[in-house]
């Protein structure tokens, strides 16, 4: 169910800026993303690692704006779970990036991956993530 503008209480001003700076970070990763898939010399270990810490920075932006204390995890699927509890809507193509979560900071250490990864839908993933993170940043 959507929140009506009584629902949300306005986040302090530390809170948006912190929220802004997750939202800077995430478009630094998904800026490298982008320059790695265009010169196609980068292994899809590194590509998907900026793809999935960009996700998991706009997500965290969104918990922030929203006044959520933001866990200490780089899982999408329970980040997205954390928002969903606290009422934040979340579109389906924004739930769909929890398939970016293999390639957080702990699978970069020695876990191979034996899905694909799809370059392609990844960039779909991280932007879809980004309107949904901006929509919700420039609300507040």
């Amino acid at each position: 169910m959507p929140l009506s503008a009584r629902d949300v209480s306005l986040p302090s001003p530390e809170s948006i800026e912190l929220a802004q700076q997750f939202f800077r970070k995430a478009v630094e990763d998904r800026e490298a993303m982008e320059i790695l898939i265009a010169s196609d010399r980068a292994a899809d270990a590194v590509v998907g690692f900026h793809a999935q810490q960009a996700v998991e920075k706009f997500a965290k932006a969104v918990l922030v704006a929203r006044d959520i204390e933001v866990p200490r995890t780089h899982d999408l699927r329970f980040l997205f779970d954390v928002a969903s509890a606290e009422r934040v809507e979340i579109p389906d193509a924004v739930q769909s990036s929890r398939w970016l979560t293999p390639w957080s900071v702990e699978f970069r250490y020695g876990d191979e991956i034996e899905d694909p990864f799809d370059r392609a839908a990844a960039i779909d993933s991280v932007r879809a993530v980004e309107r949904w993170a901006a929509d919700i940043l420039v609300a507040n």
